[in-house]
Formats: structure tokens, sequence, C-alpha cells
């Protein structure tokens, strides 16, 4: 992982999380993956994802974070 990969994380984990199209969670989740998918956090942060847009889906309302 390079440093310029290191600094899309956080900034892709939000707009992953406020994606409402099944398409762009798609492509925002597997950018994550490929710059470090064997890391920790990026596991974590695709699990908060999941569960974000599962709650999301379910309410059609923004999760209160």
């Amino acid at each position: 992982m390079t440093g310029l990969d290191r600094a899309l994380v956080a900034p892709l984990m939000l707009t992953a999380a406020s994606a409402d199209l099944a398409e762009h969670r798609t492509t925002l989740l597997t950018r994550l993956v490929k710059i470090d998918g064997s890391s920790t956090n990026v596991r974590h942060i695709e699990t908060v994802l999941l569960e974000t847009w599962r709650r999301r889906d379910a309410t059609a309302a923004p999760v209160d974070w």
C-alpha cells in the first residue's frame, strides 16, 4: 500500500457510507479492498459499511452516527 492509497481510505469509506446506489457501493468497496484487502482496518471498514447500508436500506433514512 502506498502513501497515496492510505490517504484514500477515509474519503472512500465516507463516500461509500453515503452511497445509495448498489453499483456505487460495490465500486467503492472493491476499491477499498484493492488498497489492502488483507488489512484488519479495511476488513473492519467493510463490516461497518455493510451494516450501515443494511440499516439505511431497512429504514430508508440516514444512519445516526
